[in-house]
C-alpha cells in the first residue's frame, strides 16, 4: 500500500506538472485543427506535441515500472482496466494515429492484446518501436 501512495503522490505532481502546461498544450492542439493559414505552425507544433506527448508517457512508464508488477496488472476499475492497459492504450493511440490513420491504412489496423504484455520491458520495447515510427514520420513532414 505504501508503494502504491508513493507511487500515487509522483503521479499526481507529474500530472500538477501537466496542468501548468495546459494553455501550452492548447494553443498548439488548436494551431492542429486551425486553417490553412497555419500550416506551417501546424508542422513544427505537431512535431513538438509528438515529443510533449511521448517524455510525458515514457514518465508515466518509468512511475509504473517501480511498482510490482501486480500492483501493474490489478484491476482498478477504469475503462482501461489496469495501468499496463492504460500505457498500451496511449501507445496504440501514437501508433494507430501516425501508421494507419493519417496514411489511409485504417483497415489495415489490429488491436494488440494487453495479456501479450507480461512486464514492464515488453511494454518499454513496444513505446521504443512506436515512438521510432513515429520520429521518422514526424522526420519528413515539411515545414
Amino acid at each position: 500500500m505504501r508503494a502504491l501512495k508513493k507511487i500515487g503522490d509522483r503521479m499526481e505532481a507529474l500530472t500538477e506538472a501537466c496542468v501548468k502546461k495546459r494553455n501550452w498544450i492548447t494553443r498548439n492542439c488548436y494551431l492542429l485543427l486551425s486553417t490553412q493559414n497555419t500550416v506551417a505552425v501546424s508542422y513544427m507544433d505537431s512535431r513538438k506535441l509528438f515529443e510533449y506527448s511521448q517524455a510525458l508517457r515514457n514518465r508515466y512508464l518509468e512511475q509504473v515500472a517501480s511498482l510490482p508488477w501486480a500492483e501493474v496488472v490489478e484491476s482498478r476499475g477504469a475503462s482501461f482496466d489496469c495501468l499496463r492497459d492504460i500505457l498500451l492504450h496511449t501507445i496504440d493511440a501514437e501508433d494507430r494515429l501516425v501508421n494507419y490513420v493519417i496514411p489511409g491504412r485504417t483497415q489495415d489496423w489490429i488491436s494488440r492484446n494487453p495479456e501479450a504484455f507480461q512486464d514492464i520491458d515488453s511494454i518499454r520495447k513496444r513505446a521504443k518501436d512506436v515512438e521510432s515510427k513515429a520520429k521518422a514520420y514526424l522526420v519528413n513532414i515539411k515545414a
